[in-house]
C-alpha cells in the first residue's frame, strides 16, 4: 500500500493544523477502490512526495505516509469563511473580489490544504483581472513555501501566463520549460501545462506547425522509434 511511519520533523511549517479527510485507496487506473482507505484521518501535509496524516488528532507525532497518487484525499471541511465566500464569488463570475478573498484566505487559514488551494486559486482570478504581478506574487508564496505542492505545476503554468501577459516572452519561455522538467515527479499535468505554454508562444509568433507539433505529442503517447500512436493522455488539468 506505500505505507510508513515517519516523525513529525521535516513537516513544513507552512502547515497549521491536521486537517480532516477522507483518504480513499486508487487502483492501477486511477479509480477508487473500496478497501484500504482511511476513512477518518486527519492530514498534515499532502505533496508529491506523499500524503502525510494520522488516525488521531491527538497524536501528531505517529505520522502515516501514503505514496503520491496512490490514494485521493476528500477534505471534509475547509475551516475558512474567507476560502469558501471566494468560492462562491468564483463559481458566480466574479474573480476581483474572488482574489481578495483567496488572499485572505491564504494568510488565515488554519489547514495546509487550504493555503495552497488559495494561493493558486487566488493567483488564476488575479490573472482574469490583469492583476499580473498580484498574480506572480501568489505563486511565489506557494513555490517559497510549499515548494513540493501537488499545485506547484498549476500555479507555474499561471506564472507563465501572466509573464506572456507583461510582455516577459524570455521568462515565459523558462517557465514553461521548466514545467517539462517537472513532469517526472508531478506527472502528466505538468507536461500538459508546459506543452499548452509553449504551443501559445509559438502560435503568437505565427508558428502554427510547430504549435501543433508539441501539442500532438503531449496530448497523445508517441513512439519515439516508429511514430505510432501508443494512447491518449487522460489528465485532470485543474484539481
Amino acid at each position: 500500500f506505500g505505507l510508513c511511519l515517519t516523525s513529525s520533523a521535516g513537516i513544513a511549517a507552512f502547515a497549521a493544523e491536521s486537517a480532516p479527510a477522507v483518504i480513499t485507496k486508487l487502483n492501477e487506473k486511477g479509480q477508487k477502490v473500496e478497501t484500504g482507505g482511511f476513512p477518518d484521518s486527519f492530514v498534515v501535509m499532502e505533496s508529491v512526495d506523499g500524503i502525510e496524516f494520522t488516525v488521531d488528532q491527538t497524536k501528531s507525532q505517529n505520522r502515516l505516509t501514503l505514496k503520491y497518487r496512490t490514494y485521493v484525499v476528500e477534505y471534509k471541511d475547509s475551516g475558512s469563511a474567507d476560502y469558501m465566500r471566494a468560492k462562491n464569488l468564483e463559481e458566480n463570475g466574479t474573480a476581483d473580489k474572488a482574489y481578495d478573498n483567496y488572499a485572505r484566505a491564504a494568510s488565515t487559514a488554519k489547514y495546509q490544504w487550504v493555503k495552497e488551494d488559495s494561493l493558486v486559486r487566488g493567483a488564476k482570478a488575479a490573472l482574469q483581472v490583469k492583476k499580473f504581478d498580484e498574480a506572480l506574487a501568489l505563486v511565489a508564496t506557494l513555490e517559497k513555501d510549499a515548494p513540493r505542492s501537488i499545485h506547484l505545476d498549476q500555479a507555474i503554468m499561471i506564472r507563465g501566463q501572466a509573464q506572456v501577459a507583461k510582455g516577459d516572452m524570455g521568462g515565459a519561455t523558462k517557465t514553461f520549460a521548466m514545467l517539462n522538467t517537472m513532469a517526472k515527479e508531478w506527472g502528466d499535468s505538468s507536461a500538459i501545462f508546459g506543452a499548452q505554454g509553449q504551443a501559445g508562444l509559438l502560435t503568437a509568433n505565427k508558428q502554427y506547425a510547430e504549435a501543433a507539433d508539441v501539442l500532438s505529442k503531449i496530448l497523445l503517447r508517441i513512439d519515439p522509434a516508429t511514430g505510432a500512436v501508443l494512447d491518449e493522455v487522460v489528465v485532470a488539468l485543474y484539481r
